[in-house]
């Protein structure tokens, strides 16, 4: 969001704190303490999906004094613009940091290649803020021209209604109002971060509440078996060349919690590939179209041991990927697909080669130099004719400076899902 954080404001301060305001009038409880859940609990996943706010265009909700016994030197009011859904990483870390404190489980980049797997969440959380306000009093301690430590004072007040939301149910399960503030004086240089402060109070608040505890941990409704009879679906077939720019509408981002991965259509009647690591342990997720409309898919088959999953959509809005199940040769150019680090880059494209086919831990992998990163995790790697021939999963920190990157075979995804053409 466009407050908070990232709000700094640079105002020219002279002059010593005269008799000061009354802060007496902005006392606040104390912070809340938290208990953490019993060592034994094993909480659901959970994640902070979107933040936003709902205050009234115009509203005043900061006042900023440059000498503590005056009026507000300035006045800052709400626009409506600000009123988007958005996240902030570094309130996102301060949920994370809150709850992970109080024994909950967050869940992590489920997407992230170079790092260990981590489950997905199948509960999000939403904060819309509903009220919020900042006083803030400072004032130089020295320094030339007024630059230097300032001594600062300031309170704040903030109301959340969290919003639970179950991906396996589809719907918001709970709604829960939390108001809190936070009141400290504080030297810096800059304007000391109350809105982080009290948004962390009204986690905290959130943390104690019975209903969100009792949501996170019930039991979760048991997830798609691992293996199951042959399922035959319409596969196409590399007959014609498939142009990346067409191909590339048929990659979808795959939403999972805090994070995303990506998954290719393979076949007309809602057919959709990914990892089991993105979407595998989940009932429901939602995948999101070239032309950025969304829908809820099921997840109807999954292979850890493989690493693939299966998912099913209703409503199909773009042409599936043809499916090449010949093996692919050293030197080949071949293409990935998918959303690397942003969900602003879904439907990238990256271009390497084929490296070799290397067996690991028993199971069989294309190496590639083809560049992914997080996000890329399940989208396709197509061949010249823009035919899939493996999906991303997994690859060697660049930081080590590798382009080691691994895909499993086609082939190999199909099979571990026992999934065969219709025909």
């Amino acid at each position: 969001m466009r407050f908070g954080l990232g709000l700094i404001l640079a105002l020219s301060m002279a002059g010593p704190c005269a008799a000061g305001i009354d802060w007496s009038k902005y006392d606040v409880p104390p912070p809340t303490k938290v208990i953490p859940l019993d060592q034994g609990a094993r909480p659901n996943s959970i994640s902070l999906a979107r933040m936003g706010a709902n205050l009234r265009d115009g509203e005043a909700w900061a006042e900023i004094w440059r000498i503590c016994a005056h009026k507000p030197d300035r006045v800052l009011n709400w626009q409506a613009k600000d009123n988007q859904f958005s996240t902030d990483r570094e309130l996102d870390a301060l949920f994370r940091q809150e709850l992970t404190n109080a024994g909950f489980n967050i869940s992590g980049a489920s997407t992230n290649l170079f790092e260990s797997e981590a489950a997905p969440s199948d509960l999000e959380v939403g904060a819309l803020i509903t009220k919020l306000h900042v006083s803030e009093c400072f004032y130089p301690l020295g320094g030339a021209e007024g630059r230097g430590p300032f001594q600062q004072m300031g309170a704040a007040t903030m109301a959340v209604e969290w919003q639970i939301y179950s991906i396996s149910e589809a719907k918001v399960v709970a709604r829960i109002t939390t108001e809190g503030g936070f009141k400290d004086k504080q030297t810096g240089q800059m304007l000391t971060p109350y809105v982080a402060q009290v948004f962390a109070e009204n986690v905290r608040q959130l943390a104690m509440s019975p209903e969100f505890r009792q949501i996170v941990l019930s039991t979760p409704k048991p997830t798609p078996p691992l293996s199951a009879p042959t399922l035959r679906i319409t596969l196409l077939r590399p007959v014609a060349p498939v142009p990346l720019n067409q191909g590339a509408k048929g990659v979808v981002l795959i939403r999972v919690g805090g994070g995303f991965g990506s998954g290719v259509l393979i076949s007309p009647d809602g057919y959709i590939l990914t990892n089991h690591h993105v979407a595998g342990g989940l009932r429901q997720v939602r995948v999101r179209w070239a032309d950025r409309t969304e829908a809820v898919a099921d997840v109807v088959r999954s292979d850890r041991a493989r690493d693939v999953a299966l998912l099913k959509v209703d409503i199909v809005k773009e042409r599936p990927l043809p499916i090449r199940l010949t093996s692919v040769e050293l030197g080949e150019n071949v293409y990935a697909i998918g959303t690397p680090l942003d969900g602003a880059l879904q439907n990238t494209v990256t271009r390497g080669i084929v490296s070799g086919t290397r067996i690991i831990e028993g199971r069989t992998f294309i190496q590639s130099d083809t560049p992914v990163t997080h996000g890329n995790s399940g989208g396709p790697l197509v061949d010249n004719n823009g035919a899939v021939v493996g999906l991303t999963d997994w690859g060697v920190d660049p930081a080590k400076g590798s382009t080691l990157n691994f895909f499993i075979p086609i082939g190999d995804a199909l099979q571990a899902l026992n999934v065969k053409p219709a025909s």
